[in-house]
């Protein structure tokens, strides 16, 4: 009877190992994707199935766990264990001690000086100093650009795009940032708003970001505008035209 189960057990961990394996690989692919797609609305679809593959391969790699002590665990043998006596609590009392009592010894009565007339002294009063302001959050060099490099370096940088192209990055410094800051970037055609973005700033207090966006179909002929924020201060606002 052991055996079999031992052999079923077997079976069920490879099955389940397997179906762990393929949600791992599929788990990574819509978490890149989660990244590194174009489109919000597709980060957003991705990041809940992503979530919901995370929940499959936890459940699974607890089932994994459970059935490989299974297999591998020996039978069980029952090992008699002999009582032993519990030992009793022993109540000792310590004897009381007297305690010593003060004797008041009198003194003559002590021959105090006398006082010296108080003098008029100048008091310095000291100022408090100021509060030192925090250092104001900030993004600047704003640069827009048809592709990045690895390092963040603009490629095709400048304020003319041809017509339907797909995506433009906004390349940018920032300094004085605080992680959980909320900021914001918007995209315009004209006066339109056709994209907006508000996130909880993750990068760290000082350096390199790059954001981008492409409307479906690429962008048509006209001008837009680029605004970076920080809470409700606008930052930094670049004009770029497509022809």
């Amino acid at each position: 009877m052991n055996d079999l189960l031992s052999q079923y057990s077997t079976w069920a961990l490879i099955a389940v190992a397997l179906a762990l394996a393929v949600s791992i690989v599929a788990f990574l692919n819509e978490y890149r994707q989660a990244k590194r797609a174009p489109f919000y609305f597709w980060r957003q679809e991705s990041a809940a199935r992503s979530r919901r593959l995370l929940a499959l391969i936890v459940v699974l790699a607890l089932a994994t766990a459970g059935l490989s002590a299974l297999a591998l665990s020996p039978p069980a043998r029952a090992i008699p264990v002999a009582a032993r006596p519990t030992p009793s609590a022993t109540a000792t009392h310590a004897a009381a001690l007297p305690l010593p009592t003060a004797t008041a010894t009198a003194e003559p009565p002590a021959t105090l000086p006398p006082s010296p007339e108080p003098t008029a002294t100048e008091t310095a009063t000291a100022t408090p100093a100021a509060p030192t302001a925090p250092p104001k959050p900030r993004f600047d060099n704003l640069v827009l650009a048809a592709g990045v490099t690895n390092d963040k370096k603009p490629v095709g940088a400048g304020t003319q795009f041809p017509f339907q192209t797909e995506v433009i990055y906004a390349i940018f410094n920032y300094t004085n940032m605080l992680n959980g800051m909320p900021w914001t970037h918007v995209w315009l055609q004209g006066d339109q708003e056709i994209g907006r973005e508000t996130e909880s700033w993750q990068w760290g207090y000082a350096g390199t970001a790059f954001v981008f966006f492409g409307p479906i179909g690429g962008y048509i002929t006209g001008t837009y505008r680029m605004q970076l924020w920080i809470g409700q201060e606008l930052q930094q606002e670049a004009t770029f035209s497509v022809q």
